[in-house]
């Protein structure tokens, strides 16, 4: 006991001097982990790139390829360089298909909203004032509605110009990065490739140096995180892709401007959780409007009732309840990890918060059961 004693005093006093040296050199600190993130940044581009790309891996090494393991030995080795290279060429087939289709229209389509705004701007005006006075709202602002509605566009315009802005210094900063991202693909060909034999390795290791109990706590810890990244990865994709193409349907059937430019934005937004649908409506919405104040009102009812039939019938049943995470801790797993991640945060927070919550409530589930049979082996 005293020896048990003496150990965990000394634990607590290394942690105190290693976190009053941390502190007391934090700028340092964080400039170094910065320079070491910067090295890793492809290595991490790469495990992010080899993980998303392991399930259409896995489909082909399974269900396309997987026959001619069970049928002819000979055959088998070809399985999983086949699928390796079937799975990149799928890739490269997708961004090119992008990239000959739908980049030009979309680039025509910006190119046609920034050169009209004046004029959006100028058919919108009409209508404001008409909408102004038929709801007798000229006392609300004073009579100042000449000088609202220039604050209003300045506003609106402005918005609009660091909006596109943004998106333009986004890409840029993609184009730049450009270096650190082939690296990535070339690292997540060699993780995809041999990571079986990488994943055996790491097992073998984390045998030999830690205890069997730990060992297998951090194997199932693994498989549950696993489990949920890659459910939650297939299922948002597969459901952006769905709500993006009901979107265009829509759109076209009513007839309403830049179908093809707001549904790629509904699609990709749509992948964040509670905040993706309303971050892609609001740009949209206001880029319609200034083409036809009819059609965006149209537009927005049409997407209210898309996301109702998005949360109720279809997301439900392509992402199903792999999650488990419930609603309170999903709106707060957003707004902590954006806050903490950006972007990133905003894509990876809830799944993250899933895999603690799931942890934390079989730990403290454990705890009561312990409780419990003392209670009754005192009694």
């Amino acid at each position: 006991m005293e020896k048990l004693k003496l150990k965990n005093i000394l634990i607590v006093i290394t942690y105190t001097v290693i976190l009053f040296m941390v502190l007391n050199h934090f700028t340092a600190v964080t400039s170094t982990l910065g320079t070491w993130f910067g090295i890793i940044v492809p290595f991490v581009y790469g495990f992010g790139i080899a993980y998303v790309l392991n399930i259409p891996f896995q489909f082909f090494k399974d269900r396309v390829f997987g026959a001619w393991d069970e049928k002819d030995g000979k055959l088998g080795k070809w399985v999983k360089p086949l699928a390796l290279v079937s799975t990149y060429i799928s890739v490269l087939i997708a961004i090119f298909l992008i990239a000959w289709f739908i980049i030009p229209q979309l680039v025509s389509s910006v190119n046609l909203l920034v050169k009209n705004i004046p004029l959006y701007l100028a058919s919108l005006e009409p209508f404001v004032y008409n909408l102004v006075d038929y709801l007798n709202l000229g006392n609300l602002f004073g009579g100042q509605t000449s000088n609202t509605w220039t604050n209003l566009l300045q506003q609106g315009a402005a918005m609009l110009s660091n909006l596109l802005q943004g998106v333009i210094n986004y890409v840029l900063g993609l184009t730049g990065g450009i270096y650190n991202w082939l690296i990535g693909l070339t690292v997540s060909i060699y993780l995809l490739s041999g990571k079986d034999s990488m994943l055996n390795q790491l097992k073998k290791v984390m045998r030999a140096f830690l205890p069997t109990r730990k060992f297998h706590n951090i194997m199932e810890v693994s498989s549950r995180t696993n489990y949920i990244f890659n459910h939650f990865i297939k299922g948002s994709l597969k459901d952006s892709i769905v709500v993006g193409i009901l979107c265009f349907i829509g759109m076209s059937i009513f007839g309403i401007p830049y179908a093809l430019l707001v549904s790629v934005i509904q699609g990709i937004t749509n992948i964040i959780p509670i905040f993706g649908p309303f971050i892609g409506a609001i740009p949209s919405t206001f880029i319609i409007l200034m083409v036809d104040p009819v059609k965006a009102l149209i537009f927005v009812i049409f997407i209210l009732v898309l996301q109702q039939i998005d949360g109720n019938i279809i997301q439900p049943r392509i992402v199903g309840n792999s999650i488990g995470l419930p609603g309170i801790w999903v709106l707060f797993a957003i707004v902590v990890f954006s806050g903490l991640f950006g972007i990133i945060g905003l894509i990876i927070g809830v799944p993250t918060a899933a895999v603690v919550y799931a942890i934390f409530r079989e730990y403290v589930n454990k705890r009561l059961k312990d409780k419990e049979n003392s209670k009754e082996g005192i009694e």
